[in-house]
């Protein structure tokens, strides 16, 4: 029997190379809040169309069990169409969708981009990394 690891950097940055899909795919998604201009990132194993559906149905009715609900409702704020959003990582459903979700809190929290709700000074090393490395990447 051998060891072998499956969550090194070269698999783990193929993951995160950001690509816009449509409305019919799974995966992370960022929606933004119109009026603070800040991101919300969530994930989901459903159409982004069915999760988009959902935040709206908490919004109209006043029942915040997402941040992004949570922080419209609270601060009467404008959420945007389902025409500027899109999924950011297609990925299928398993902990890779944990890793896409978790690069985003770390890529928008660290440029301060983030709703408050979801804003944490909480920073993983290995995230940081693949972050700094795609930085690298796009200014060669």
């Amino acid at each position: 029997m051998t060891f072998r690891i499956t969550n090194t950097i070269h698999d783990l940055k193929s993951v995160f190379r950001k690509t816009k899909c449509g409305h019919t795919q799974s995966g992370s998604y960022e929606l933004t809040c119109l009026t603070f201009m800040r991101l919300y990132v969530g994930q989901t194993c459903r159409t982004l169309k069915q999760k988009y559906q959902e935040h709206v149905r908490y919004i109209n009715y006043h029942n915040p069990q997402s941040a992004y609900a949570l922080h419209i409702l609270q601060n009467v704020h404008e959420y945007e169409p389902i025409d500027n959003t899109m999924v950011l990582h297609h990925v299928k459903k398993g902990i890779r969708i944990n890793y896409c979700e978790q690069f985003c809190f770390q890529m928008y929290g660290y440029n301060n981009k983030l709703i408050w709700e979801q804003n944490t000074e909480e920073r993983n090393a290995l995230l940081q990394l693949i972050y700094d490395l795609q930085l690298q990447h796009a200014i060669t």
